[in-house]
């Protein structure tokens, strides 16, 4: 049985765009983001969606993400920013889920999404993402951000460590 999003005029699949209300890390506050179908999982009717991201940190480049940034992709996908998928931030979730966001001009949380012939690509990579239960996934997946050590001493200024200043004696 393929449900429907509410409201929807097809289901969701693996490679679509959608809207969804988020989780944040450190709170119940939720966000609209583009988010991206992982996985579909036929059994439970869930999907997996990963995270969307417009925030851009060059460091910050991983294997298990994809950019949508050429003109193209932009309107496969109808974003009107470069967006960059996290696929090891991710969320399990029904296809009835109240948290889509139901666009009002196209019926459907789908704003747009990859041809189909990319579905096992996707699946691919999916599948060597870290393991995790079903369950974690439900609860949503929120990867440690990695901490960078810091320099001792980077907060003193361009030289590093002060010097202690020589004490003055008076001469009297």
């Amino acid at each position: 049985m393929m449900a429907l999003v509410p409201d929807a005029q097809r289901s969701i699949t693996v490679g679509d765009v959608v809207t969804f209300q988020f989780p944040y890390k450190s709170s119940e506050a939720l966000k609209n983001r583009p988010c991206f179908v992982l996985h579909e999982d036929h059994e439970t009717d869930e999907v997996v969606i990963a995270y969307g991201t417009s925030s851009f940190d060059p460091r910050d480049v991983n294997i298990h993400e994809m950019t949508a940034s050429s003109p193209e992709m932009l309107s496969e996908f109808n974003l009107k920013k470069p967006t960059r998928f996290i696929f090891k931030r991710r969320i399990r979730v029904r296809k009835d889920d109240p948290r889509f966001c139901i666009k009002p001009c196209a019926g459907t949380s789908r704003i747009g999404g990859l041809p189909a012939y990319a579905s096992p690509f996707i699946s691919k990579c999916y599948k060597e993402l870290p393991f995790r239960e079903a369950q974690d996934e439900r609860q949503g997946i929120h990867p440690n951000k990695k901490v960078t050590a810091k320099r001792p001493f980077s907060n003193r200024g361009l030289f590093g460590r002060q010097r202690s200043r020589p004490e003055f004696t008076s001469a009297v």
